[in-house]
């Protein structure tokens, strides 16, 4: 058992990223050894009073160079999903290449969906910084490609794997530019053209769990990734204030985008075998969906011998019915996507180089011999 401790790079305090800083500074097992902001005001502060803790002696920076430099195990990349991608790409090769392991929320979920070239120049960068790639998260990296096909493990067939996400944009700590991004506030005219998170969130994002579900149930990648957007128009304006207990002030116009489903279905042989669907809103009174909780998923599975329906909701706590703990503004979406980077960092550090996928070892299968030596859900 190692008993140093893990030395890890913050990519990215937003959302996640606080989430990583705040869990990682709890830890004995962890040190932070930077951070790489993306706005000016974060420039030269202490990581401490990022999360509204103490210092911890480590100032965030925004400058990259300094950040290559560093001697560290691993990077916890939690930026925001680029929409440029190839520039992504280069700091993430750059990063392996210099030997520290690249653990993202933002991509490389499946990167075999991209294709043999794609997987080629990120494992040829694994085996020259002798490091490791892996992509989790909560969605896409969790609740599909670990809870939904493992749940597969009572069906000996799978006709349709469903899972639906219901999340609450507001807790998320999004800036109002990242939600116009997507769509929140805009008009009818405006979502009527593709906007540029589409293609990422099909290709990428969504599209790669469900090629990441369809090797393991079926032994093969889908045929085709079918995108279905739905937006919802608020029918009068949507006022968040935080002086009135909203975790953001932001005014959504009467007529203008609140909420939206964004469904990807996967295609086998002209079926639908897998889908995934986000469902975002603002606050859950203003949801135009019936559930009503801040965060929740619903998995269905159709299949036989057994069917099932499950739901899952998540919270700061239970017993005390918190959505966020005092104090701390994180929500548990943001939690539940940063824990599973956390926990990673141990894996990839005792890990051969090259890319890392999720272990799962036995899922429904179109043939079990398959299941012979399994070592990942890809595998």
């Amino acid at each position: 058992m190692r008993k140093n401790p893990y030395r890890v790079i913050v990519w990215g305090p937003g959302g996640v990223g606080r989430a990583c800083l705040r869990e990682l500074v709890k830890r004995p097992e962890f040190q932070i050894v930077g951070v790489l902001a993306h706005s000016l005001e974060k420039h030269g502060k202490d990581v401490g009073e990022l999360i509204n803790q103490a210092p911890i002696g480590v100032k965030a920076t925004t400058d990259k160079e300094a950040i290559f430099a560093l001697d560290a195990d691993v990077v916890l990349w939690s930026a925001t999903p680029k929409f440029d991608m190839p520039s992504m790409e280069r700091d993430v090769i750059r990063l392996l290449e210099s030997g520290k392991h690249v653990i993202s929320s933002a991509a490389f979920h499946y990167s075999r969906s991209q294709g043999q070239a794609y997987v080629d120049k990120f494992e040829a960068a694994c085996r020259k910084g002798k490091s490791c790639l892996h992509g989790t998260g909560e969605n896409p990296g969790f609740w599909f490609e670990r809870v939904a096909l493992t749940l597969t493990g009572i069906c000996n067939h799978v006709e349709h794997l469903q899972l639906h996400e219901f999340a609450d944009l507001s807790t998320g700590g999004m800036m109002p530019k990242s939600l116009a991004a997507i769509y929140i506030g805009a008009t009818a005219e405006t979502v009527g053209k593709p906007g540029p998170a589409e293609a990422l969130w099909r290709d990428f994002y969504f599209g790669s769990s469900l090629n990441m579900g369809s090797m393991a149930l079926f032994g093969r990648h889908l045929d085709r990734v079918v995108h279905t957007p739905k937006y919802f128009f608020a029918e009068r304006d949507i006022v968040l204030d935080k002086s009135k207990g909203d975790p953001m002030d932001l005014t959504i116009p009467k007529g203008r985008v609140h909420a939206m489903t964004h469904a990807f279905t996967g295609f086998l042989d002209d079926e639908p075998r897998l889908t995934i669907s986000v469902n975002w809103f603002l606050r859950p009174h203003n949801s135009p969906f019936p559930i009503k909780s801040e965060n929740c998923w619903f998995i269905e599975l159709e299949g036989t011998p057994v069917s099932l329906r499950c739901e899952i909701g998540a919270f700061a706590s239970l017993k005390d019915n918190l959505e966020f703990y005092p104090g701390d503004p994180t929500s548990s979406t943001w939690y539940a996507t940063a824990v599973p980077m956390i926990q990673a960092i141990p894996v990839l550090c005792a890990h051969e180089p090259g890319i890392v996928y999720p272990n799962i070892f036995a899922t429904s299968n179109t043939d079990l011999r398959r299941l012979e030596g399994r070592q990942t859900v890809a595998g």
